[in-house]
């Protein structure tokens, strides 16, 4: 039993030993050295015999000074000689990486070779590698050299063969056992494949690492490619020879990349940025030693870390096929030292994780790691005859939406400057906006404007540009510091886009732009529009963009628009600003351009503007809005007259509207300033889209048309206000209270004695086209001076279809309809029998005497009930809309109080009638309710309160709010 025990122990204590030391440092380098294993006799050190050791000081290989070496000189008559190292504790298992560190030096020796295997005991694994050294490729710097044993192994020994006369030192030999569990790579984050994180190593394998063709170059200081210092690096260079190249390969023992991973080396070169070296340069993977793919500068992507400084930069492919090896390839083909040094530091895999989908109408960033974004080195830069400079391109892709990478074109005559990301595999489809955020206040000239271009690419190849004519603007601020979204809407999938700037003249008239992100945008029909409601338009809820078409333009092309993407912001609060100074001749265009399916025909499209420094005078500025689609005008509406006899002092705010004679795809705004005069700022909060959809309508009797959630009805802004006169004080007041249910609101129509001109306001209904034969009047106030015989001359009637006048009704034409439209007392209606259909009546005052200084208009009535042709198409409903009567009377409480004229009520009576309070019965006699001459004489009316107005000849009710007549309809 002791015995048993004591061999147990033993057996443990080897055991926690080998892990100690021989396989506890997983992913690391474990050099064999006393200070690693310290049981006697743990480590032996063996040479080759020539009269003794080949190697002089051969137990330095195994001392813990890793700086000192065994040391071996050759002779022409004794070329090969080894040195090799047994661990006696420790058997390593298959999987296991053996390597040993060395260098050489000579001047007379044409070639070295070194093999380095592995030995179980006496018996060679069969697992090697042979590198040879040209004499050009001769470094007393250390190599690194190594195999994976492919079966289990205690030995390890290097075996130097040479032409001519060298020395070889030998450090150190070291094992590397790979982790259990591979770590995992973070997504869209650049990870080095570097020891202790990795079972990162060199391989030497069938010369994938070392140099090729007649080089007089060589590689240096390979180890540091996959120690854990990312600071330090090995260096490469090639020399002047035609084809001759050099290669380095770092293998990771123990775990494979997936298909769809960045595999590439962080290098430092500036001249690699050249297009044409990259042309030498390639990266190629293998996956358990078989080729898997090569990629060259056509499809290479470089992520440069650092513009300036120290250069390092990324070089790679997104690849399709799995590996576990990644090989860097130098070959010199123009037969000069065009590469110099190339400094490589280490390999860098990026598992590449496409982004999520951008959300719909959304502008996106397309930033690491939310996406696998890049900036694409070999298509940034400058470019032609140019003084340029890009800073700071990196920040175009990180995570900070603050930081921006800079381009500075100071002096260039047909130079360029272009800064390009890729998203490394994530295509994005047809039909995605694709553009960049940036800022810079001279782009708004047009014709520096002109010099900008944004061009797509798919897998390196170019997919489609865009310059000045067709991108689009989602601007921050235009002619001022903050950004802008500038880009255009693709017909063909990418994964990545460039911004490229190009200028013509040799002064530096773009100052710096700055560019934050790459920005795509899945446009999204927005939601549907709602029967007869004015919608908010989004640029986050409908497919919307500023469109290229916006700007100021004119002969000095003096002014700006301000804050415009506060037009589609969703937000009735914030407002774009026009400002054009006095003085200036110029046209300020805001255009809204709509994507995917356009806006249908009779769609009511608004801004709300509001002018804040207005002057009277007969020459204003002109206010234009005008429909596109596919670019060319589909609709027109123009005037400005609703500005004249405006208080200077007051700002007004109008709704500027157009109900869209065809379908349309743009919206624009167009303010054209004469010389001489200025609005000041001029202020657009929205825009809005109202779907009008009919309804029926009541053609047995006149009603007044007023603005509903049922039947939408507008002020034409553009047909109301003075016109053909200068005057101070003339224009409409309260607009809007024409078209309100109240019956006691009014618009006021104002006009000075004598001023010659006339006061106008008009209503455009947007569902009913109303037929011949149709009687129309406006309701106004009954005023003395509207007995005189001439009056009638002053006043107009109008009635438009589709905005092209119909008929005007004046003087003798026009007709009393106050008692056919029943408006009752203290009013008066005018108006005429209209002989054509029409969806717009125009009101207006034309003052030659000194009576006509205030018109209130009341209302605007129609009578359809006798139409003369069948020209209209509205939706009547003539009959009286009953709904049958609910007669049970279950669990409904009786009434108790009667009064009856009857000499002999029933004997149930009332209680048989349900659900009342008191009950009135007679056969002949009636209920009279209270009498008054107008609905006004009543002081504090009450909810719910009736009464007969004998002016109005009807049974009002009032509903908390106002009057009204009960009148035929839905008893609902």
């Amino acid at each position: 039993m002791k015995n048993i025990i004591q061999n147990l122990f033993l057996f443990l204590s080897l055991c926690l030993f080998n892990w100690t030391y021989g396989q506890g440092t997983c992913n690391s380098p474990v050099t064999w050295t006393t200070n690693n294993f310290t049981a006697v006799n743990a480590l032996t050190v063996n040479s080759s015999q020539v009269i003794g050791d080949q190697f002089s000081n051969k137990n330095r290989l195994t001392d813990t000074d890793l700086t000192n070496a065994a040391t071996w000189t050759s002779v022409l008559i004794n070329p090969t000689a080894y040195i090799e190292v047994q661990n006696n504790s420790t058997i390593y298992s298959s999987g296991t990486y053996a390597g040993i560190v060395l260098s050489e030096t000579s001047t007379l020796a044409l070639s070295t070779t070194y093999r380095v295997e592995t030995y179980l005991n006496t018996v060679a694994t069969g697992d090697y590698i042979e590198m040879s050294v040209p004499i050009a490729a001769v470094s007393a710097s250390n190599r690194n050299l190594g195999v994976t044993s492919t079966k289990p192994f205690n030995k390890i020994r290097v075996t130097v063969t040479t032409l001519g006369i060298t020395t070889t030192a030998v450090n150190y030999v070291y094992t590397i056992t790979p982790c259990t569990t591979p770590q995992t790579l973070v997504c869209n984050t650049s990870t080095r494949i570097i020891e202790n994180n990795f079972a990162a190593v060199v391989n030497y394998e069938n010369n994938r690492t070392g140099t090729s063709g007649l080089t007089v170059g060589n590689i240096t200081n390979i180890g540091n490619i996959v120690n854990s210092d990312t600071t330090d690096f090995a260096t490469m260079s090639l020399g002047v020879a035609v084809g001759a190249s050099a290669q380095v390969s770092i293998k990771d023992l123990n775990k494979t990349y997936d298909a769809g991973s960045f595999a590439g080396f962080e290098i430092s070169n500036t001249n690699l940025l050249n297009l044409d070296l990259l042309n030498g340069t390639k990266i190629v993977t293998y996956l358990n030693g078989v080729l898997q793919e090569t990629s060259n500068s056509n499809t290479l992507l470089v992520s440069l870390s650092l513009l300036g400084g120290a250069n390092r930069a990324e070089v790679g492919f997104t690849t399709t096929k799995p590996f576990n090896e990644v090989q860097y390839v130098q070959t010199n083909l123009l037969g000069l030292d065009v590469f110099g040094s190339t400094q490589i530091y280490n390999l860098v895999v990026k598992s590449n994780c496409n982004g999520p989908a951008p959300s719909c109408n959304v502008d996106t960033r397309i930033i690491a790691p939310t996406y696998p974004a890049i900036v694409q080195q070999i298509r940034t830069g400058t470019g032609g005859v140019t003084v340029a400079s890009i800073s700071n391109s990196n920040n175009v892709v990180n995570s900070d939406i603050n930081d921006y990478a800079s381009i500075n074109v100071t002096a260039s005559l047909a130079g360029t400057a272009s800064l390009s990301v890729a998203t490394s595999g994530q295509q994005f489809n047809a039909g995605y906006f694709a553009g960049f955020e940036i800022s810079n206040a001279n782009l708004l000239n047009v014709n520096l404007l002109g010099g900008i271009s944004i061009r797509t690419y798919l897998n390196g190849v170019e997919q489609e540009t865009s310059n000045s004519n067709s991108l689009l603007l989602n601007v921050g601020v235009l002619g001022s510091a903050p950004r802008s979204v500038v880009g255009f809407v693709t017909t063909k999938p990418f994964d990545e886009v460039q911004f490229r700037m190009s200028t013509l003249l040799s002064v530096d008239l773009l100052g710096e732009t700055r560019i934050y992100n790459m920005i795509v945008k899945q446009f999204c029909e927005g939601p549907a529009f709602a029967c007869n409601t004015n919608t908010l338009i989004g640029k986050n809820q409908y497919p919307v963009s500023i469109g290229n078409n916006t700007g100021v333009t004119g002969i000095a092309t003096v002014g700006n628009i301000v804050d415009i993407d506060h037009i589609l912001d969703n937000n009735p609060l914030t407002y774009a600003s026009i400002n054009i100074p006095v003085g200036a001749l110029s046209t300020a265009t805001i255009a809204i351009h709509k994507q995917l399916t356009p806006f249908s025909v009779g769609a009511y499209v608004s801004f709300d503007v509001e002018f804040t420094s207005l002057i009277n005078v007969a020459v204003l500025p002109k206010l234009k809005l005008r429909l596109l689609r596919n670019n060319a005008q589909v609709g027109i509406i123009e005037g400005s007259n609703f500005l004249l006899g405006a208080n200077v002092a007051t700002n007004i705010r109008k709704t500027l509207g157009f109900k869209a004679p065809a379908a349309f795809d743009e919206i624009q705004l167009i303010y054209e300033q004469p010389v001489g005069i200025s609005l000041g700022t001029v202020k657009i909060y929205d825009l809005y889209i109202m779907n009008p959809c009919q309804n029926p309508i009541d053609c047995s009797t006149n009603h007044p048309i007023e603005n509903t959630p049922t039947h939408p009805v507008v002020i034409n802004q553009f047909k109301t206000g003075p016109e053909g006169l200068a005057c101070a004080l003339c224009g409409v007041d309260n607009a809007q209270n024409l078209i309100t249910p109240s019956a006691t609101d009014y618009a006021t129509l104002n006009m000075n004695v004598g001023a010659g001109g006339t006061v106008g306001i008009s209503v455009l209904d947007l569902t009913n086209r109303y037929p011949s034969g149709t009687y129309v009047g406006f309701t106004i106030e009954d005023v003395p001076y509207l007995l005189q015989a001439d009056v009638l001359e002053g006043f107009f009637v109008k009635t438009y279809l589709n905005g092209v006048l119909q008929e005007v009704a004046n003087d003798a034409s026009l007709l009393d309809l106050s008692i056919i439209l029943s408006i009752g007392t203290g009013k008066r209606n005018y108006g005429f029998r209209a002989t054509k259909p029409f969806d717009e009546i125009k009101f207006e005052v034309f003052s030659l005497i000194s009576g006509f200084n205030n018109i209130k208009v009341f209302n605007l009535k129609i009578d359809a009930s006798n139409p003369t042709a069948n020209d209209g198409n509205l939706i009547c409903q003539n009959n009286i809309c009953v709904k049958q009567g609910d007669f049970s009377t279950a669990g409904i409480p009786s009434t108790s109080v009667g009064i009856s004229s009857l000499a002999s009520p029933r004997s149930t009576w009332p209680a048989d009638v349900p659900n009342g309070f008191i009950v009135l019965e007679s056969k002949n006699k009636g209920l009279v309710i209270s009498r008054v001459s107008s609905s006004t004489n009543v002081l504090q009316p009450q909810e719910g309160m009736l009464i007969y107005d004998t002016s109005a000849s009807c049974i009002k009710l009032y509903n908390g709010t106002t009057w009204k007549c009960i009148s035929k309809s839905c008893n609902e």
